[in-house]
This record gives C-alpha cells, sequence and structure tokens, in this order.
C-alpha cells in the first residue's frame, strides 16, 4: 500500500495545476466505479458504460481512454468512431487471448495493463501515455518552430544569392552540417541538397507563370548552373519539363 500511496504523491506533486481528463469506458458499471475510486484526484473522470447507447458529455475531448474489462473488446470500434482515432486507448483487464490482443493493438490499444492493488499498475501506464502525448505535442511544436526558421534562412538566402549551398544554410542556421541534416530529414524526408534543389524549383515555377523571363534567365535567376540543370532538377520534383509546366499553367489561366 505505501507503494501505491508514493506514486500517487508523485503524481500529485507533478502536477497540481493539470487536470487530466480521462474516459473509463466498459461493459459494467460497478467495476468502472470501483476503477475510478482509486484515480488521482488530479484526474478529471469520465464513466461511460458501454452497452448503454449514447456517450456522456461527447463535447469533452479526452487526454486517455481506458477499455476496463474483456467485454470493452467487443465496443472498440464503437469507442473509436465516437470519441476520436487520435486519441489513445488503454486496455485495463482485458483478460484477452492472444489473437484478441493483437486485434486490439490493432484496432489502436497502445497499452494492455493487468489487474493490480489500487490499479498502480494503471496509473503507471496513463502516466506512461500522457507523458508521450505531452513528448509528441513538443516535438510538433519544434518542428514547427525549425520549418518557420529554416524557411525564413532559404528565402533570405535564396535573395542573397540563389546559389547558395549547404555550408551557407549550415552557418544561416548556426547548426552544424550533422544537426542540420538530421532535423531537415526528419521534418521533411530530405537531404539538405534535396531541400534547396526543391526550393529552387519551386521559386522556378513562380516565375514560369508569373514572368516573361526565357528559361534559361530563369534557370540563372534562381541558382541553376544552366537550363539543363534546372530542367533536370524541375521535372524530378514536378513531373514535367519547366516548358511543360509554363504551357500547362498558361492554359490553365
Amino acid at each position: 500500500m505505501k507503494n501505491v500511496d508514493n506514486i500517487k504523491e508523485a503524481f500529485n506533486s507533478r502536477s497540481k495545476k493539470t487536470k487530466f481528463k480521462i474516459l473509463l469506458a466498459g461493459a459494467d458499471q460497478s467495476k468502472l466505479e470501483q476503477v475510478e475510486a482509486h484515480m488521482p484526484d488530479f484526474f478529471e473522470i469520465t464513466i461511460w458504460e458501454l452497452a448503454i447507447s449514447g456517450m456522456p458529455r461527447q463535447s469533452v475531448k479526452h487526454d486517455v481512454i481506458v477499455l476496463v474489462g474483456r467485454a470493452a473488446l467487443d465496443y472498440l470500434k464503437k469507442v473509436k468512431s465516437q470519441t476520436g482515432s487520435q486519441t489513445p486507448i488503454i486496455g485495463y483487464e482485458l483478460e484477452a487471448d492472444a489473437d484478441e490482443r493483437v486485434l486490439a493493438r490493432a484496432g489502436g490499444v497502445i497499452s494492455l495493463v493487468g489487474h493490480s492493488p489500487e490499479e498502480t499498475e494503471l496509473i503507471i501506464a496513463i502516466e506512461n501515455v500522457l507523458s508521450w502525448v505531452s513528448k509528441q505535442g513538443a516535438e510538433k511544436e519544434q518542428d514547427a518552430d525549425f520549418k518557420k526558421e529554416l524557411l525564413a534562412a532559404l528565402g533570405y538566402l535564396f535573395k542573397e544569392q540563389p546559389s547558395f549551398g549547404i555550408q551557407d544554410l549550415s552557418q544561416n542556421m548556426k547548426l552544424s552540417h550533422s544537426t542540420l541534416y538530421r532535423k531537415v530529414r526528419e521534418v521533411y524526408n530530405l537531404s539538405p541538397n534535396r531541400l534547396i534543389a526543391a526550393y529552387r524549383s519551386q521559386q522556378a515555377a513562380i516565375l514560369l507563370t508569373r514572368s516573361e523571363l526565357n528559361i534559361t534567365e530563369i534557370a540563372y535567376t534562381c541558382g541553376f548552373s544552366s537550363s539543363t540543370y534546372l530542367a533536370r532538377t524541375f521535372k524530378q520534383f514536378y513531373g514535367m519539363t519547366p516548358g511543360q509546366f509554363r504551357k500547362n499553367n498558361t492554359a490553365s489561366a
């Protein structure tokens, strides 16, 4: 019991200002209430008895869904359809066989937890999921900030010198080559050199539709060493030559 109390105290000390919204969903109302009784105070609990039609407090976006009891698996599709496919799901005391566990995982249950005194293991599983979700959110924010900085750097360097290279980009962003490569690969699934080529091609596409410059002039304006290099690179990203792109977009206009 002391271990359980320590865990709950640790939760409370870290989360005094946070109310995490947890949906307990199952076919046994008394079991749901039993689980709810052991949840930490900073969990805002909603109970959903799945055998009853409708869902309580549908306007609330829950942080974690806990499927409670073996019969809850039969309602997995219903739960996902009414709560949103992005909400993480934990299975608690599902008592499923191997095949059912596989189906549960395939259906979006990211963690399967068995019974423990005062639902200690369930509380730990919820904490782990909340930590993971928080980390994912932080990473998305960091990616968004990096994209903004990267696009600003590309725009600045392109304006200063269209033929800029990875060294210039690395210096402008104050990142080592290896760090720049890793972050660009993570965000765009491209190498920095390919990203620069894509950016130049994009600028060429803009000039092809908005200017009367010929293709050779556009190539040099966008930092390509020749119209042939522009044509080869442009086709890799747009699936057609610059001439075809201009003709198609002029026709569309």
